[in-house]
């Protein structure tokens, strides 16, 4: 396995991070909200917009329109000039991240460039969506933005996607199956790696039947039915299946769940509601996960830069 060389992190201008070990009481949030039945009215407040609350409200790719982000240095973030770069590639779920991965980045004076399209995730399988009516689509742009990612050499990439409920097409059985994502992102993170990029993969979230904002909405004394168990089979494999494709291909593995689930996940954290669908983090609770985010994606870079150290 490829890895590359001189992988760093940047500190500040006083020589150390600004960044507070904020996970243990993110965590606590956590636990908490799993007790809480009744919407406060902070979280009344947060339901009346949860519905539109996206990134690309206050990320909208720079005036590039419907294009999203769909060629490698057209969406810049984080610390613009540094000479570090780390890069965001991925559909709709890793675009939810831009609240808390932008002000990472700058955080750690890393420059941020994202590559994303709506539907299309970085695993090599052909979702059939009918957006683009065959798999052609997403086919093709996977393979113009790994060509162009790996023309641009971030130091280190963030696979990031949807990962449950991958249309394939076949009416009996209609998702594609943990196996195949596995396989699909061995195959990805191979093709980044034979071409020296380091690569991370981060944790998709949980999938919720309905979207979260209408069940609260009918649901408001009684907010625990809008909760899922994180052990759902439905999410919970395809995730796993992130992981299982970290471990084989000694690819960093990024973990959320923490920010998000105990035995359950719940609907409202810290009077913010958390999603905007199903399964979309919400921008208001988003940006409140900056600094833990920049903590596993420090760990993660540094784990990665002993493993050169090693090789080298």
């Amino acid at each position: 396995m490829a890895l590359t060389c001189g992988l760093m992190l940047i500190a500040g201008a006083s020589g150390a991070s600004t960044i507070s070990a904020t996970t243990p009481t993110i965590t606590r949030d956590v636990a908490s909200a799993v007790l809480q039945q009744h919407l406060s009215p902070a979280a009344q407040r947060s339901l009346l917009h949860a519905a539109t609350d996206l990134a690309l409200t206050n990320y909208p790719h720079r005036g590039q329109g419907e294009s999203q982000c769909q060629t490698y240095g057209q969406c810049v973030y984080g610390d613009r000039s540094s000479s570090t770069t780390v890069a965001l590639f991925g559909d709709s779920h890793a675009a939810m991240w831009l609240p808390a991965l932008d002000p990472a980045a700058k955080e750690l004076h890393l420059r941020l460039v994202v590559t994303w399209l709506g539907a299309c995730p970085t695993a090599a399988v052909a979702p059939i969506e009918p957006a683009f009516g065959n798999p052609a689509f997403c086919n093709g742009f996977r393979k113009h933005a790994d060509a162009e990612i790996i023309k641009g050499h971030p130091q280190f990439l963030i696979l990031a996607e949807k990962t449950a409920h991958i249309p394939n097409g076949i009416p009996a059985h209609p998702w594609y199956s943990p196996i195949e994502i596995t396989n699909g992102l061995i195959t990805t993170i191979h093709t980044f790696q034979r071409a020296g990029i380091t690569v991370g993969v981060l944790e998709d979230t949980p999938l919720f039947p309905k979207p979260v904002p209408t069940c609260l909405s009918q649901h408001s004394m009684a907010i625990r039915s809008c909760s899922v168990n994180f052990n759902d089979y439905i999410s919970t494999g395809p995730r796993s299946a992130e992981r299982t494709a970290a471990v084989a291909t000694g690819a960093a593995y990024l973990s959320t769940h923490q920010w998000l689930c105990t035995s359950t996940c719940p609907a409202v954290i810290n009077n913010i509601v958390a999603y905007t669908d199903e399964d979309h983090i919400s921008y208001s609770y988003a940006a409140t996960l900056h600094a833990p985010l920049a903590i596993e994606l420090k760990r993660a870079m540094s784990r990665l830069r002993s493993a050169e150290r090693v090789t080298h």
